[in-house]
């Protein structure tokens, strides 16, 4: 079945236009059509007796035997005669040789193109005749069909019967010609010598190495003997230390063989490491993702330590300049409705569309850096191609809108797309993410998927930056009593609004009023625990979003998360949740151990693997399983991104020592908290 589509003019050209240098001996490459009797280059498109007539000018040939005896019968990858050419832009001629491939070339039958390319003998064969050249000597290259493709300048003529004799050497008339196979071409290579000097030299060559042999062999005999005794002492230092490392793994037999025990030692560490190094391969993708993650919703405090985690992680950053887009797949797509798969099942595929399309698009004009949030929501974070670009949400925009018609037409897939605005410096990264967000909310509302620029939003003026993350962990924070890190988290986000955003009278009123609204439910809360009444007014709340300065709102919302923070400390605990803690404890002192299931706590706490699992999300707020991990890996953070003592990241986990810290890395990671420091950060415990 013919398919003209596939050889419209336009797209051989763009599918001939090379993505990069060809090789210097590439001549030219085009598609002969057979049917229309066409040439198609990356620029032309004529017919096939003007391309030879005015491109190439034939020597010797003519079209009709060219056409014959290259163009018309099926070729798989062949090397046919060599042709001599006139350039159209020189009077020069030049020796060619034909590479050809039929398409289809799962056809046998009559082609509906020849692809052609053009190797240039002169360039492509050059340290042949160099070769040649510098020893004087006839130099041959055949195909692995025995079909001569290159001889060099006066070469006698080969007898065809000569070159199926097997071996290296072939015996030709007064002369041997030495024979090499490529193993990548299949082109064997001949040179020949004259019988004589060939014969003289392999004698002479036979004699000297015969003599060298024999004087080589009588010192090396006196000086391995020599050496044998010396050599043999640290093989047995090694062996000694191996026997006392792991004396149960080498039991001692009446005659011991020291190098196999030493074999056996250094594949073993070998297997280790390659067990070892796969291992963390695979745990890379899901470090960069919690690494990216929580840079962008603005848990990092020390930006510099998370920028160098990221580039040991091979992540680079290369302008300061950069903007963020969101992208969301919108599941009520006809891409979704229409299909019988379930949602979960085409999710992925939806997924892959956006983040392979997207960063082929956005490519053209950004370094892109992608970012998988969640199983709707991808991140690119877009850096442009030089310093000091101008219009990056602009041409974040256009091309987004790209995907977005691209998505509809060919997947019938809708997209909610937001673009933020311009950031520098990866400090900016959260409040650009927050930015790209809204937008992308915003875009929600918009006729036919269009991308939103958050500087578009209509609501612009009252913007302020405190996303949902930062609120539920200040809550956390406050739950936990501790006040420290609250504060630090208050004072970020109002150095994010008032510093860097500078947002307006209204979007203040609008932060204040939510951050004290959310003091406003925890004091109330903590009140009703105690059995009294509310005591935080919404008049307290007014006077917080009336205050005369930012510094007295923020004195005042600084005294309310103190005392938040001190009630939480003084309350008293549960039944329920001293059972939680004492689960928690359980994990912690068996941390040096198999992670702990639900069904051997339950047999430990004599309640049912349900109700563990509940209380422990409730007080926890995390998933049982999840939480010996999670120490680990808030442990392996605190000792790469900081330069706390290891007795003091005990404390932060919650042990009474440092014991346990370095049992948890010994069973877990191989090493010493210190050793994974030194290997991750460059510092010390």
């Amino acid at each position: 079945m013919r398919h003209p589509e596939l050889f419209a003019p336009q797209t051989v050209m763009g599918q001939l236009s090379p993505d990069g240098a060809m090789a210097d001996y590439v001549l030219d490459l085009f598609l002969y059509m057979t049917d229309s009797d066409e040439i198609i280059t990356s620029s032309i498109r004529m017919e096939a007796d003007r391309f030879f007539n005015i491109i190439y000018q034939l020597n010797g040939l003519s079209l009709q035997q060219l056409q014959t005896d290259y163009l018309s019968d099926y070729h798989f990858r062949a090397y046919l005669p060599t042709l001599s050419l006139y350039l159209y832009d020189t009077q020069s001629q030049s020796l060619v040789l034909p590479y050809i491939q039929s398409i289809p070339i799962s056809s046998k039958n009559s082609p509906l193109a020849q692809l052609v390319v053009f190797l240039d003998v002169e360039k492509m064969f050059a340290r042949a005749q160099a070769v040649h050249i510098g020893t004087d000597l006839p130099v041959y290259i055949l195909t692995d069909d025995n079909q001569l493709i290159y001889a060099s300048t006066d070469a006698p003529e080969l007898d065809p019967a000569l070159l199926d004799e097997p071996g290296t050497e072939l015996h030709l008339p007064g002369a041997v010609a030495t024979r090499f196979t490529s193993g990548e071409t299949g082109w064997q290579y001949l040179v020949a010598t004259p019988a004589s000097a060939y014969y003289k030299d392999s004698l002479t060559t036979w004699l000297f190495l015969v003599a060298v042999f024999l004087v080589y062999l009588a010192v090396g005999l006196i000086v391995v003997r020599r050496l044998a005794r010396r050599s043999y002492r640290p093989v047995k230092d090694i062996s000694d230390l191996i026997l006392q490392a792991a004396p149960a793994a080498f039991p001692q037999p009446a005659e011991q063989n020291e190098y196999d025990m030493i074999k056996r030692t250094l594949l073993g560490q070998m297997r280790t490491h390659r067990e070892m190094h796969s291992l963390l391969e695979a745990q890379q993708p899901v470090v960069l993702r919690d690494q990216l993650h929580r840079l962008i919703l603005g848990q990092v405090q020390d930006v510099a330590a998370a920028r160098k985690a990221l580039q040991g992680l091979g992540v680079t950053f290369p302008r300061e300049e950069f903007v963020c887009a969101l992208a969301e797949i919108d599941t009520d797509s006809p891409f979704f409705l229409d299909s019988e798969t379930p949602q979960e099942e085409n999710l992925p595929l939806a997924r892959l569309v956006v983040q392979n399309v997207g960063c082929e698009l956005l490519e053209s004009a950004f370094s892109c850096l992608q970012l998988d949030l969640s199983g709707q929501q991808l991140l690119f974070i877009l850096y442009p191609r030089q310093d000091g670009a101008m219009g990056l949400p602009e041409d974040a925009v256009r091309i987004l809108g790209r995907l977005s018609q691209f998505a509809m037409e060919h997947f019938a897939l809708e997209l909610h797309l937001g673009v933020g605005l311009a950031g520098r410096g990866l400090e900016n990264l959260p409040l650009c993410f927050d930015e790209a967000r809204k937008a992308m909310d915003a875009s929600r509302y918009q006729a036919g998927c269009t991308p939103m620029l958050f500087s578009e939003q209509a609501d612009g003026e009252a913007d302020y930056y405190f996303p949902g993350e930062s609120e539920q962990q200040l809550l956390e924070l406050l739950r936990s009593s501790n006040s420290k890190g609250a504060h630090e988290l208050l004072s970020r986000i109002f150095s994010v609004n008032f510093e860097q955003k500078k947002i307006s009278a209204l979007a203040a009123r609008g932060l204040l009023y939510q951050l004290a609204s959310l003091l406003q439910r925890v004091a109330n809360a903590n009140a009703l625990a105690q059995g009294k009444p509310a005591d935080f007014s919404q008049q307290t709340v007014e006077r917080i979003v009336n205050s005369s300065s930012v510094e007295h709102a923020y004195t005042r919302l600084s005294r309310l998360i103190d005392q938040a923070a001190a009630f939480r400390s003084q309350q008293p605990v549960s039944r329920t949740e001293m059972l939680a803690d004492r689960i928690a404890q359980f994990i912690d002192s068996h941390i040096e151990n198999e992670w702990l299931d639900l069904n051997s706590l339950s047999a430990q706490f004599n309640v049912t693997p349900q109700y563990i699992s509940n209380i422990f999300k409730k007080y926890r707020s995390e998933n049982v399983k999840d939480y010996a991990k999670r120490k680990l890996a808030y442990a392996k953070r605190l000792l790469a991104d900081t330069s706390l003592p290891v007795r003091e990241i005990a404390a932060k986990l919650g042990y009474a020592n440092e014991i346990s810290v370095i049992r948890l890395f010994r069973k877990y990671e191989g090493v010493t908290p210190g050793d994974y420091r030194a290997r991750h950060s460059g510092g010390s415990a």
